[in-house]
């Protein structure tokens, strides 16, 4: 029969009436056979008895496509038998092969391709895509991948995901075309999957413009439902989008796109809520211009919260993961938003340490090593409580038994305590200054040969591992130096007569609760430059506690002058009197000189107070 003649006697409504029945048997009916009829005189059709009716043969072609997606997602849903799928999927994509083949012969240009070819690279794609049991044994889904090959050589795109690149704007309004929203997020829908399929084989910069907001449109819902297994491809679906857009297109979707990554995250899956904390690092990382901390103050106590509360260690270590990539994102150079989470994060990963699971400990080790990193001003107060969390990585890895069930197999030990040392080291260092500290590291080096950073071997003769103790600490940044009001050379030469001084008087952690009124404070703080964009570290002042207001993480203090005297310094109240607040966070060191906190170092009882002394 000649084309024109098969072209008339096909009927694509009853053909769709037929192939949607539940019988399965439909492969030997009338309409089917014309499919198959057709697909034999494409094949042998003369170019000049095709070309007058390629107009009618491509809007057959439409249809066609239009009824396989149908067929699969009908499948998909209802589960049939995938041999009668099968039967009726074949005659169609014959049907696609061969309009697309001779295609080819006729050399289309683009503008005629768009109108037809999206929708053969919708149908494949349902056909390759849908993942339903058993496909691998199916006829269908290797036609449909020789068709998309077609498509490449008629496309001249080189590749499938070039192909699709080039016409996902289309296939994506097709993926989702005359389908409702509970259809949509329904478990065995596969228009998602398919959306899934096509959109994860597309890269910058083809998913930004006026298709991103379409994509959003179509993820957002994905990601609100409950179910895990839609939530999960929307999520896959949002890391994908997210991760191949810029900054610039991004931020037109940013007050909605967090919105719904603030609501999803409660989710308490493992796999999907990597999936989504993916999405939000990612995001707050395009969405936060340099120094800007807007979002991030919205989300770091919420995921600090979350992982403090969650019980269940698998999701667990998903949190510490990602709470580790907000602290990179946040540290040098501008660590001054992590110094402000600097007590609830601690307290989160020193909580860590009770866990006797490897990748917990493995994550939680990490992500200290970045915290110690990214806010070193304000590390050495909490080198003991570190120390501690350290050396309970070491019990656990050196002290219980080998049968026991939690027992770290020799890799998993290795790796923890590689990381302790990598700790050790870094507290060494950032006390570089302190020798009571510095000494008390060298104690623990001795005593723990597997953590002795400051040697050459360890305690057991073995060398130490590959560039592992070369200048690591190496700072992202410079403190800079306030402008002195006398000479330099006089100025220098004070403040390090002042700092060595003010080392004979007891510290103290820079929170509220270690202040009382009436305190003599000796204290520096580190501020962020404006202009440089670099934490400037101020010259130590002096002042008494008048107040504090531990809601606030702030103290009052009346200002006082400070002087080095030989062995000791002098402090007295200004003329003036003047009164400043001072947030806790912004002190980077602080000595007690006087007051009802102040004891002598070694000492436990309280020291008197001048007044005191001289009653």
């Amino acid at each position: 029969m000649d084309v024109d003649q098969v072209l008339a006697a096909l009927d694509v409504e009853a053909l769709r009436a037929t192939l949607l029945a539940t019988s399965a048997a439909t492969s030997t009916t009338d309409e089917v056979q014309t499919v198959q009829r057709l697909a034999d005189a494409l094949a042998l059709a003369a170019d000049h008895e095709l070309e007058p009716q390629m107009r009618d043969v491509l809007r057959v072609v439409k249809s066609l496509s239009r009824l396989v997606t149908t067929c699969v997602a009908a499948t998909a849903a209802g589960g049939a038998v995938l041999a009668a799928l099968d039967d009726k999927l074949l005659p169609m994509l014959r049907v696609l092969r061969t309009v697309v083949m001779r295609s080819s012969d006729r050399e289309e240009d683009e503008k005629q391709l768009r109108k037809w070819l999206p929708f053969v690279l919708t149908a494949c794609s349902f056909v390759n895509g849908a993942e339903l049991p058993g496909a691998d044994l199916m006829k269908s889904v290797v036609l449909a991948d020789e068709v998309l090959d077609e498509a490449v050589a008629l496309a001249k795109a080189g590749d499938r995901p070039s192909l699709m690149a080039k016409y996902v704007a289309q296939v994506v309004a097709l993926c989702s075309q005359d389908v409702a929203k509970s259809e949509w997020v329904a478990i065995a829908s596969v228009h998602k999957r398919i959306l899934w399929h096509v959109v994860q084989q597309v890269s910058f910069p083809h998913l930004g413009g006026d298709l991103l907001g379409r994509l959003l449109a179509l993820t957002f819902p994905l990601v609100d439902e409950l179910t895990d297994a839609t939530q999960l491809i929307g999520a896959r679906l949002l890391r994908h989008i997210i991760a191949n857009v810029t900054p610039t297109e991004l931020r037109w979707y940013s007050d909605i796109l967090l919105e719904v990554l603030h609501t999803a995250i409660v989710t308490r899956k493992a796999d999907t809520l990597g999936v989504l904390l993916d999405c939000l690092v990612e995001s707050l990382d395009k969405l936060s211009p340099p120094g800007e901390v807007k979002h991030y103050d919205r989300f770091t106590p919420r995921l600090l919260s979350d992982t403090s509360l969650c019980s269940d260690v698998a999701v667990r270590v998903v949190f510490v993961r990602h709470v580790r990539a907000l602290v990179v994102l946040q540290g040098a150079p501008h660590s001054l938003n992590v110094i402000r989470y600097l007590q609830p994060l601690l307290k989160v990963l020193l909580a860590g340490f009770e866990s006797v699971n490897v990748a917990f400990l493995v994550t939680t080790l990490e992500t200290l090593q970045a915290t110690v990193l990214a806010a070193w001003p304000r590390i050495a107060p909490h080198t003991e409580r570190i120390l501690v969390g350290v050396l309970r990585a070491v019990a656990f890895c050196e002290l219980f038994d080998e049968g026991a069930e939690f027992t770290p197999s020799p890799k998993g030990k290795e790796q923890i305590l590689g990381l302790c040392e990598d700790v050790l080291d870094q507290l060494y260092q950032v006390n570089a200054g302190n020798s009571i500290v510095s000494d008390m590291l060298k104690v623990v080096s001795s005593q723990t040969p597997k953590l002795a950073p400051n040697e050459k071997i360890n305690g057991n003769g073995a060398p130490k591992r590959k560039d592992k103790y070369e200048e690591r600490w190496k700072r992202p940044y410079e403190i800079v130096a306030t402008v002195l009001d006398k000479k330099a050379e006089e100025s220098s030469s004070s403040t390090l007569d002042l700092a060595q001084v003010l080392d004979s008087y007891p510290t103290a952690p820079a929170t509220p609760d270690s202040f009382e009124p009436k305190d003599v404070i000796a204290f520096k703080t580190l501020s962020l430059c404006l202009e440089t964009w670099q934490p400037v570290v101020s010259e130590w002042k002096c002042g008494q506690v008048q107040s504090v207001d531990a809601p606030g993480a702030s103290i009052k203090l009346s200002t006082w002058t400070l002087e080095a005297n030989g062995n000791s310094v002098d402090f007295c109240e200004t003329p003036n009197g003047e009164q400043l607040d001072v947030q806790t966070n912004e002190i980077s060191e602080v000595r007690i000189l006087s007051g009802p906190s102040y004891r002598p170092l070694g000492q436990t009882a309280p020291y008197p107070n001048p007044d005191e002394q001289e009653n």
